[in-house]
């Protein structure tokens, strides 16, 4: 209750001081910035979204290679398919979504 006696609102267009020189800046000059975080979850979504353009054999085989890291005979292996379906079913997803992201 004694806290919401002491409530001044402050314009952001008030200059305020700052440093020992005495020079002012306008409040909304030092308040907030341009959060780093903000343009990886726009990528983030649109990467997402362009996924859904993919068959669920491609998303694994890109899953494989991308994310568990598994060479194109290993991801061959595990999908039972050979090395070389392998390879053309990855380019023909990493066209698709290539195509999409570009739309």
């Amino acid at each position: 209750m004694e806290m919401g006696k002491s409530y001044q609102a402050v314009s952001v267009d008030q200059p305020i001081e700052i440093g020992s020189e005495g020079s002012t800046v306008p409040t909304h000059d030092i308040l907030g910035f341009r959060d780093p975080g903000f343009e990886k979850v726009d990528k983030k979504l649109l990467i997402e979204s362009s996924l859904t353009v993919l068959t669920e054999r491609e998303l694994a085989i890109l899953h494989c290679t991308f994310i568990e890291n598994k060479t194109q005979k290993e991801t061959g292996e595990f999908l039972g398919i050979s090395q070389m379906h392998i390879s053309r079913l990855q380019k023909k997803a990493l066209k698709k979504l290539r195509r999409a992201l570009s739309k």
